[in-house]
């Protein structure tokens, strides 16, 4: 009589390889799902332009009742500017008030202009050392030709200005392009320097030494990518 052998149903050496090819399979899965989940969380996430101090600067012109003007520049420090998607979203620069420079004198007069300017009459440096610009809103801008506006303004940048501790919302068309590792930022405006509160000689009665409130502003930025 031949006993037959019944083959057994359960193969531990098999079960052991099915377990194995299954969590391989299984860890696997996780990994490319945190991978995938990684990937659009980073391209979802803004990035950061650093403002290059020595190639950003304010520069300003200030006019009197007789039409003569003045003009010089700010500096801009260090700062950032956030983009995503290709597309300025936020950020923030701040101008030290004790770079103030006067371009169209020389000597004694450059020197005299500059120190009244950082005083309490004007700027009042001492205790208002800098103003700040913080971006609030960035909007789509086609230009039209308007006077006044930069060539090729393509953005609305509008922010809170921070001045002789006075914070104003102020909106104006800027020329952004972003390029590789670098953004650009180029903007023509005007500021009414008495919503600051800064009132020397705006008095019209003081003829021919009477300032105009309003000042021309002429902003420029480089940014890096960080």
């Amino acid at each position: 009589m031949t006993v037959k052998e019944i083959p057994c149903p359960y193969n531990p050496e098999k079960q052991n390889t099915n377990s194995m090819k299954q969590a391989i399979v299984y860890v696997l899965g996780l990994m490319a799902l945190v991978t995938s989940c990684k990937k659009e969380k980073n391209e979802n996430k803004a990035v950061d332009y650093t403002v290059e101090s020595n190639a950003a600067q304010v520069e300003w012109k200030g006019y009197l009742a007789n039409d003569y003007f003045n003009t010089g520049t700010f500096s801009v420090s260090e700062s950032t500017l956030k983009v995503k998607d290709g597309k300025l979203q936020s950020g923030s620069f701040t101008i030290p008030i004790v770079s103030l420079d006067v371009l169209n004198l020389e000597g004694d007069l450059k020197a005299q202009l500059e120190a009244h300017l950082k005083s309490s009459d004007f700027f009042n440096a001492l205790v208002h050392p800098e103003a700040r610009f913080d971006i609030t809103g960035v909007s789509p801008y086609q230009h039209t030709g308007a006077e006044g506006v930069v060539d090729g303004a393509n953005t609305l940048i509008t922010g809170n200005f921070t001045m002789l501790g006075t914070t104003k919302s102020i909106s104006f068309p800027a020329r952004l392009e972003l390029t590789g590792e670098t953004l650009e930022a180029e903007a023509l405006f005007s500021i009414n320097r008495l919503d600051w509160g800064m009132n020397y000689a705006s008095d019209p009665a003081a003829g021919e030494h009477h300032i105009k409130p309003m000042v021309d502003l002429h902003l420029q930025l480089h940014a890096e990518k960080e």
